[in-house]
């Protein structure tokens, strides 16, 4: 039998809209309306499955990294990276990159080799069990992005930072196989460019200059 599709209700912190008819059971998740790169990061889970984040700030945004949060904890933003997920619901690395200035993307394989060591390390990270150093590359993969305009990518990177620091390991994982499907995204798209990747190389990290 497929499996059922878990329920989220998401709303604006401080509205306090009503639970819809028939949804009481859903996880309920506030999110802020304020740009993604700020120092904060998404809030923990509160009792009863709804989490809270802190005051409103009037910027005319949704945190992407509460929504990528809410997406981990419930199990779906790994959907991405799933074997047979349909080509048009996998992640585009066109899409990915479409706020980055012109003049940056001659940087995309440096960018693309520092986001794969990165990885790497999160996966090395997650695997041991070491939550303060997950949290530590969640927060330079973050920035990397954000410096880089790929608010999806910083977004679910505040996610994996987030659930690291709350050492909660099914969220981290979660958030860990977005990220590389971001980074297999990005390197179809630099092989259809016909600008170099090397998809097995192991590289320092470090943030491009």
């Amino acid at each position: 039998m497929p499996v059922p599709v878990p329920l989220l209700v998401v709303r604006l912190v401080g509205v306090g809209a009503a639970v819809p008819s028939g949804w009481e059971n859903a996880q309920v998740v506030e999110v802020r309306p304020r740009d993604v790169d700020e120092e904060d990061v998404p809030a923990a889970v509160q009792p009863h499955g709804t989490e809270t984040s802190g005051p409103a700030h009037a910027s005319g945004y949704v945190d992407l990294a509460d929504v990528a949060l809410a997406l981990a904890r419930c199990g779906q933003l790994r959907r991405v990276a799933e074997p047979g997920m349909p080509p048009g619901q996998r992640l585009s690395g066109a899409a990915l990159i479409a706020a980055m200035p012109e003049m940056l993307r001659p940087l995309l394989p440096g960018v693309w080799r520092t986001a794969e060591a990165l990885t790497g390390q999160a996966g090395d990270a997650l695997l041991a069990g070491d939550m303060a150093q997950l949290a530590r590359v969640a927060h330079t993969v973050r920035g990397m992005a954000a410096n880089y305009a790929m608010p999806e990518w910083a977004a679910c990177a505040a996610a994996l930072e987030c659930s690291a620091r709350y050492a909660d390991r099914d969220t981290a994982s979660d958030a860990l196989a977005w990220l590389r499907a971001a980074l297999s995204a990005l390197s179809v798209l630099l092989g259809q460019s016909g600008q170099p990747n090397q998809p097995g190389q192991s590289v320092q990290s470090g943030q491009p200059g």
